[in-house]
Formats: C-alpha cells, sequence, structure tokens
C-alpha cells in the first residue's frame, strides 16, 4: 500500500505538470491570435481612416465638375480599390456609404466602382437608402440589401449572384449586363424596373410585387415566382423562360432611306462621291467610304451564345463597272474589334 502511494505521488505530479503546461501553450496562442487580430483591425482602421480623409480633401478641393473630370475619378477609383482589398465587410459598407453621401456616385462611364469588391457587406433599412446613383461594374457577391430603397438608380455589369434583397423598393431602376442569379427577391416591389442583357437563373419573386417590369434578352431560367407573386404590368422579349422555353423574338432590320445620300458617310477624299439618280456616284478610284450602324445584337445575345437563335446579316448592293469591296467590322462596348467581314 506505501509502495503504490509513493508511485502514485509522482505520477499525479507529472500529469499536474502535463495539463498546466498544455493550459499554458493553449493561453498563450490565444493572446498571440488576439495580438494578431487587434494589429491587423488597428491597420485596417488605419487604412479606413486615411482613405476617408484622403478623399475628402481632394473632394473638397474639386468640387467643381468633379464627377465629370476622368482623371480626377481614376485617383479616387484607384484608392478605392486599394483600400478595399485591406478592409473587412464592415468598413467596406461605410465605404459605399460614405461615398454615396459625397455624391461620388452619379458617373457611368468613368465609374469609381469598377472592380470594386464589397461582396458580403449588409445594409437594411434606414442606412440603405439610395437615390439617383450608378453602381457601375461593383461586386455585391452574396451581399444583403434589405428592406432598402433604390431610387432612379442604374445596376449596370453589377454582380448580385446569392445576394438577399429581400423586403426592398426598386422604383426607375435599371440592370443591365448584371448577373443577378440565385438572389432573393422576397416581399420586394418593383416598380418601373428594366432588365436588359442580364442573368437571372433561379432568382426568387416569391411573394414580389412587379408592375411596370420589362425584360429583354434576360436568362430567367428556374426562376421562382410561387402564386403570392403579383405580376402588374410585365414586357418581355428575347428572353429565356423560368421553364427553359422562349420568349416573343423579335426580328432587326436596318435599311438606308430608298434614295440613297451622302448623310451618314464619311468619305476619303473628302467631295470625291455624288450622288446621281439615287445612287452613290464615285469621281475617282480608290474611294473610301464609311458608315456607322447602331445594330444592337447585343439585346440579344443570350439566345445566340446559348445556340438557340441564330444572328443573319445580309449586305444588298447594287453597281455598274467599278468595282467595291465590303468590309463589316463588328466593334464592342469599348471599341474593341470582334470580327472583320470583307465581301
Amino acid at each position: 500500500m506505501k509502495l503504490i502511494s509513493s508511485v502514485g505521488i509522482p505520477l499525479t505530479i507529472g500529469i499536474f505538470t502535463l495539463v498546466t503546461t498544455l493550459q499554458n501553450r493553449h493561453i498563450a496562442r490565444q493572446e498571440r491570435e488576439q495580438d494578431i487580430n487587434q494589429a491587423q483591425d488597428e491597420q485596417r482602421e488605419a487604412v479606413f481612416i486615411t482613405y476617408i480623409n484622403d478623399i475628402s480633401r481632394f473632394r473638397d478641393q474639386n468640387l467643381q465638375n468633379l464627377t465629370k473630370n476622368a482623371d480626377k475619378l481614376v485617383y479616387i477609383h484607384s484608392k478605392t480599390l486599394a483600400a478595399l482589398r485591406t478592409l473587412d465587410v464592415e468598413r467596406k459598407k461605410n465605404i459605399l456609404l460614405f461615398l454615396r453621401d459625397s455624391s461620388l456616385l452619379s458617373e457611368d462611364e468613368n465609374s469609381i466602382l469598377s472592380e470594386a469588391d464589397f461582396s458580403r457587406i449588409h445594409l437594411e433599412n434606414d442606412e440603405c437608402l439610395f437615390f439617383k446613383v450608378i453602381f457601375s461594374g461593383a461586386n455585391f457577391y452574396r451581399t444583403s440589401f434589405r428592406n432598402c430603397l433604390f431610387d432612379n438608380v442604374i445596376f449596370r455589369r453589377t454582380d448580385f449572384r446569392f445576394s438577399d434583397l429581400a423586403g426592398s423598393i426598386f422604383m426607375d431602376v435599371q440592370f443591365i449586363e448584371c448577373s443577378i442569379n440565385e438572389a432573393i427577391f422576397h416581399d420586394t416591389i418593383l416598380s418601373e424596373v428594366t432588365f436588359n442583357g442580364t442573368t437571372l437563373a433561379r432568382a426568387d419573386f416569391s411573394r414580389a410585387k412587379l408592375d411596370s417590369i420589362h425584360l429583354f434578352n434576360v436568362n430567367l431560367t428556374k426562376a421562382i415566382f410561387d402564386n403570392q407573386t403579383q405580376v402588374i404590368s410585365l414586357e418581355i422579349k428575347n428572353s429565356i423562360l423560368p421553364n427553359g422555353s422562349f420568349s416573343q423574338i423579335d426580328d432587326l432590320f436596318i435599311a438606308p432611306k430608298p434614295c440613297e445620300s451622302l448623310e451618314n458617310w464619311q468619305i476619303k477624299p473628302v467631295d470625291t462621291v455624288q450622288v446621281e439618280n439615287c445612287t452613290l456616284v464615285a469621281k475617282i478610284p480608290d474611294v473610301n467610304l464609311e458608315q456607322a450602324l447602331n445594330f444592337p445584337f447585343v439585346e440579344r445575345s443570350l439566345l445566340v451564345d446559348a445556340h438557340q437563335a441564330e444572328l443573319e446579316i445580309t449586305v444588298e448592293q447594287s453597281f455598274n463597272t467599278q468595282t467595291i469591296r465590303i468590309d463589316i467590322i463588328f466593334v464592342g462596348r469599348k471599341s474593341g474589334v470582334y470580327k472583320v467581314f470583307e465581301t
């Protein structure tokens, strides 16, 4: 009995020492993690404060026509992207609200939000009011905009995938070339809203109220409209419906005026072409004529890309003894040439 007791005492001390050592290591690790987290948070706060101060000062120094000056907007854009790469979701949200309150969200072509990452931010109720603003190129992936008001707002090339928009009101809003797949529109009110070139696959419009909705070139595959969805007025064209079928598809026809004129033609060399009997006649060889036509085939791109519609281009022309060459050039949104056809 004495032998067992004498052996048990060192064993107990050894176990106690081991447990104490493990506990100390765990506490030390927690303290290190807290120190690291605190240091990171202090760094984020410093970045946030510096950004707010810099942009506020820059805005105050350039009040006149700030949103119309491309170079100045590039500066704000670069500062915004750099800050967002460091910040957490709460401070990202505050940057968005700061830009709104500073009236810096009114530009489309030179948007300071292009490629800006606001994914997973949460806004709701009184802080979530947007009037006459433009969100162009922003990333709102998995965001939450609950019980918000969007009035006279444009979303262009905006990523809203998997976002929660429940209870929000959209009035006079445009979604242009946006990705809104699997977004939640529960209990929303949409009035005078246009979706153009936008994907809404598996979006959920349960209990939503839809009034004066325009859907052009939209993918609605498996979108949800339940028996409580109120559809007051809806127009849909060139779109894929929830069941995979297709809506009305418009034909597109562009033709010159019955009697040809020099209007809208760019002629090189100048004054080398004239109109005779409704015909363009070149005075010298090697004349170049150019004309840009607004051909909105992008508004039918979803069906074409899905191989469910064909785009056919037909050019009719006639000439006498002169040899001519016709080049058809497709130019994209940012003046990028897609393809050249020669005849």
